[in-house]
């Protein structure tokens, strides 16, 4: 699977009144949308943290003025004590921000720009590190949720004074054993809290915790379940991030994988593997995928954090099949290109805003509408609809050509869309390249032409196409019973002239096969003539491929035009294993005859002599060109006997029967060409001979098979001497 880059517009928003080179990694977004706080890493020894807010109006986000940390009390900011390191943002119901620090173990509130110290560990975070936070719904109402390194979780409520302990506190793992712990997420959906444990007497086992969080009550240790079989949980985990619309978790792997899993039953039973996805590859380095998050069309971004060998990415993965496309952010100088860390969407601009990790004292936004645009509420602005829905191929064959296309809604104008693409069973049907596509939207649409049938008789399997926002199609394939027999029908031989219609449509010969239930389309060749020269044009379909078509049994072959080439074209009908060929030809255009009778005969012997000369139709191989002049068969020409110049000869005519066609009087008659270009004329036919002179007159039909004429495409003249000899 390839990886599909997506070009985006990225907007950088600088933080006001904040250290140079400031780096931030932790954001959190206002419910509404419309307020954002970013907090400073990597602060050094013995200076001030700060949360930066931003505001998003007139439709741009511009960053407030910075709100400093306090150390906690009893701590004296100095060149070796460590600086508040914000490893946990949260919004409260109310608009307060919560922000959690490991490096003394400090809970911190703010009210519009000022801070307050909550919660303050004991032992100052030396052994228990907060390192996460996040909203949580028990017991009826909102509290906030603190993660520490040991594997226990807090809770706060919105409205919690200073220095009060925690609401509760509740281990996350097995009785008896110790853990570490650094991710954990909340479904909303179930109520669950699921977090990452690592057993530390047994480095390298992991396992997930999942705890119910009752809605009559505070949680305890008996609404906690332990999942410890799950091979996808391990220490390449390196985040943890729940949809906020569907039952998925996702996991973010250092190898660059990400495993979603289905989280239906909450925490009744062990989550199940929905799907695993390649790892990403962007300039040929492994991605490394942390800072999940997940938007509401149920769409997976996770940001390449840790790639220091080429500028940052984003990448958006579809949470139906995992598949991903990359979103390459500006390459720059190393100093000041962006490493994204966490991300949060903006619904009303469906924009992702990350926070630059990198000391540009930044974060930055990227539209996203391109990677298939949505609304606020998450659902694709575009739709998807395969056309034909359905179709048929025998074993082994790739099905006809058929299109997937992409229609806008209100409020898009998307040229293209990626789509992600999953066969249902690949024993049953297989798809070349099942890489993300862009979809051009708009009738032109997707054509694909590389789904192959390779199962048997009677099975049927699906491709579902998806896109973002729940936008998806469903194809079906079926397998058709295998062709014993493949026909052209009728399997007439037919011509026609340089640069013209073998036919009309609806009279082209049909595709017939054996089963006749089978709905596989045909695939049908055309080749010939062969040029003897460059640059002439061979016969052709009419429309699509010039020299391919796929036909549906029962239905007429596509309408053939002859090119500027005379000669033998074959039409090839091949269903598996069955062929059937016709042969046509087409005919050269006439411009020249040779032979025929010339001179002088005596009477006697004028029609044995006369019919001893070979009289050929010739013209040329290519139309337009000369000197590879060639006989033309079965062309209409109509013969004329000439006595105008009334040299002793009065009553020469055809005698009746000398030709189907005839003139009543016998001046002429209809004569078509031999499959070798001659033109037998019956001299034996001729009455009235006598001493005197006459003309041969060859005229032949502007159209070949036009028996009518008119007569203007070529004239040949043969003066004829009669002689009457002593004896006579």
């Amino acid at each position: 699977m390839t990886d599909l880059k997506i070009t985006t517009t990225l907007t950088s928003i600088p933080g006001v009144g904040m250290p140079p080179a400031t780096a931030f990694e932790k954001l959190v977004m206002s419910a509404a949308g419309d307020k954002l706080w970013a907090g400073e890493t990597n602060v050094p020894k013995g200076q001030i943290t700060h949360l930066c807010p931003f505001t998003f109006a007139g439709d741009k986000w511009t960053g407030g003025a910075a709100i400093a940390l306090p150390y906690p009390a009893g701590v004296t900011p100095a060149h070796n004590v460590p600086a508040p390191k914000i490893t946990g943002l949260s919004v409260d119901e109310t608009g307060k921000i919560w922000v959690c620090d490991s490096a003394h173990g400090v809970v911190y509130r703010v009210s519009g720009t000022t801070p307050e110290i909550i919660y303050t560990r004991p032992d100052d975070g030396k052994n228990q590190q907060f390192w996460a936070m996040t909203p949580v719904m028990a017991n009826g109402k909102e509290y906030i949720c603190v993660l520490d390194t040991t594997a226990q979780i807090l809770l706060f409520k919105n409205d919690a004074t200073a220095g009060a302990p925690a609401a509760a506190t509740i281990p996350l793992g097995e009785t008896g054993k110790t853990y570490k712990a650094y991710y954990f997420t909340y479904h909303a959906a179930t109520q669950v809290l699921w977090s990452l444990l690592e057993d530390a007497a047994a480095p390298g086992h992991y396992a997930l915790s999942a705890l119910k969080m009752p809605a009559g009550a505070l949680p305890v240790a008996g609404d906690l379940k332990v999942f410890t079989t799950l091979p996808e949980v391990n220490g390449n985990t390196a985040s943890l991030k729940a949809s906020p619309v569907y039952n998925d978790l996702f996991l973010g792997q250092a190898d660059g994988k990400v495993v979603c899993l289905n989280i239906a039953k909450g925490n009744t039973q062990a989550p199940t593997v929905t799907w695993q996805s390649t790892a990403p590859q962007h300039d040929g380095v492994t991605a490394q995928l942390d800072y999940l998050e997940v938007d509401k069309a149920g769409y997976l971004w996770a940001a390449d954090f840790y790639n220091m060998t080429t500028q940052g990415c984003i990448y958006g993965l579809d949470n139906i099949s995992g598949a991903p496309v990359e979103l390459p952010l500006p390459k720059g100088a190393a100093a000041n290109e962006i490493s994204p860390a966490m991300m949060v969407w903006q619904p009303a601009k469906d924009a992702l805003l990350v926070a630059d990790a990198n000391g540009n004292s930044q974060i930055v936004r990227i539209d996203v509408k391109n990677v298939g645009p949505v609304g606020p509420d998450g659902r694709a602005l575009y739709d998807l609809k395969f056309d034909p829905a359905a179709l048929t191929a025998a074993p082994g064959a790739f099905f006809a050509a058929f299109k997937l296309i992409a229609t806008n809604k209100a409020g898009s104008t998307a040229v293209k869309v990626p789509v992600a693409f999953q066969v249902q069973d690949t024993t049953i049907m297989t798809l070349s390249d099942d890489s993300p596509a862009l979809v051009p939207t708009g009738a032109t649409g997707l054509s694909i032409t590389q789904l192959k049938a390779i199962g048997t008789e009677s099975q049927a399997s699906t491709l579902t196409a998806t896109g973002r926002g729940g936008a998806k199609s469903t194809f079906t394939g079926r397998i058709a019973a295998a062709v014993t027999s493949v026909k052209i029908v009728p399997s007439d031989v037919r011509y026609t002239m340089q640069g013209t219609e073998f036919a009309l449509a609806g009279k082209m010969p049909a595709i017939t096969v054996v089963p006749t239930s089978s709905r596989t389309p045909v695939h049908v060749t055309l080749s010939g003539p062969a040029s003897p020269v460059t640059g002439a044009s061979p016969a052709k379909f009419e429309k699509g491929n010039p020299t391919q078509a796929d036909v549906v049994p029962d239905n007429t072959i596509p309408v053939i035009i002859a090119g500027t080439t005379a000669g033998p074209v074959t039409i090839t009908a091949t269903a598996g294993s069955q062929t059937d060929t016709v042969t046509w030809h087409v005919l050269p255009t006439p411009g020249a005859a040779q032979g025929g009778p010339n001179g002088s005969y005596p009477v006697r012997n004028f029609a044995t002599q006369a019919s001893a000369t070979r009289l050929v139709l010739q013209g040329e191989e290519v139309k337009g060109q000369t000197g590879h002049p060639v006989p033309v068969p079965h062309w209409y020409v109509r013969v004329s006997l000439d006595v105008s110049m009334a040299d002793g000869i009065t009553n020469l005519k055809f005698s009746p029967g000398a030709a189907t066609d005839e003139d009543p009087n016998g001046k002429w008659i209809i004569l078509q060409t031999s499959a070798t270009g001659e033109i037998i004329v019956p001299f034996n036919k001729i009455s009235g001979i006598a001493a005197g002179k006459f003309n041969l007159i060859i005229e032949a039909s502007n159209t070949f098979s036009d028996k009518t004429g008119p007569w203007t495409l070529f004239t040949k003249t043969l003066p004829i001497q009669i002689t009457r000899t002593f004896a006579e």
